[in-house]
């Protein structure tokens, strides 16, 4: 809405972590889902480091943290932001950025991956001396594509080195596998701009997936921002309880141990 009023009283914030080298329109859809619930949106381009655009390693993956713990920073500054209340939402690259950030900022309090890379480059992960799984403490929502078929996991060999994940024992882990969506599926800037072939889906049925995805992402938010038991709840319920066909989603918990 144009020039809508500003209502009194402070958000709790979400700072979106695009895909890599992405812009931070690439979820504008979902983000402002979000916003229209009550929380407080900003976003900064993936940039490279002495460039515009990013290369697939760790020292830009770290650049992007860098970033993100900026606009934590600035979220400080804004006289209608609840900053004590934040999360970090990222899409791929975005989804081991705000991992990497989590892990060096405690002002984090949950965190969102869209099928983050955090999940696929464990033994790149394992160089970064401040990142210990076990000793995260920040809720962590995780998206996932669904399974790749047998002959593309012999082209592109997936990282089995172990799954960080499950090494998050001090904290509280939701893993959703969306089986109707591909890894792109999860930006919708490509389900816009790019003439997608959907496979066994039909547009609708991927926009159906899309939209229950950003639904999950606001009750697991509403549940570690605002403290709404019925959130955490929601993530957990059969498909054919929330208007999703049956067998749509895989839903797993992993509870923090003491």
């Amino acid at each position: 809405m144009r020039d809508a009023k500003a209502l009194p009283g402070k958000y709790p914030v979400v700072i979106y972590s695009p895909s890599i080298s992405s812009n931070v329109f690439e979820n504008a859809e979902m983000m402002e889902f979000l916003a229209s619930h009550g929380y407080l949106v900003i976003a900064s381009p993936a940039l490279g480091v002495d460039e515009r655009w990013q290369k697939n390693d760790l020292a830009h993956a770290e650049a992007q943290a860098a970033d993100i713990r900026f606009l934590v920073d600035y979220a400080q500054s804004l006289p209608q932001a609840d900053a004590s209340r934040l999360a970090v939402a990222g899409f791929s690259w975005g989804g081991m950025a705000n991992v990497l950030a989590a892990a060096q900022d405690e002002r984090i309090k949950a965190l969102v991956c869209l099928d983050g890379t955090v999940r696929y480059r464990h033994a790149m992960l394992e160089k970064v001396p401040y990142l210990k799984p076990e000793q995260l403490r920040t809720p962590l929502l995780y998206l996932a594509q669904r399974p790749p078929r047998f002959e593309r996991g012999l082209k592109f060999k997936p990282d089995h080195s172990g799954s960080i994940l499950q090494k998050m024992t001090g904290a509280d882990v939701y893993l959703l596998t969306m089986y109707a969506m591909e890894h792109v599926y999860f930006g919708t800037s490509y389900l816009r701009l790019d003439p997608l072939d959907f496979g066994d889906y039909t547009r609708d049925e991927i926009a159906q997936s899309y939209a229950q995805s950003a639904r999950y992402v606001l009750n697991f938010l509403n549940g570690a921002l605002k403290g709404e038991r019925s959130g955490f709840a929601y993530l957990m319920k059969k498909p054919e309880q929330i208007g999703m066909p049956r067998h749509s989603v895989d839903s797993q918990f992993f509870a923090a141990r003491p």
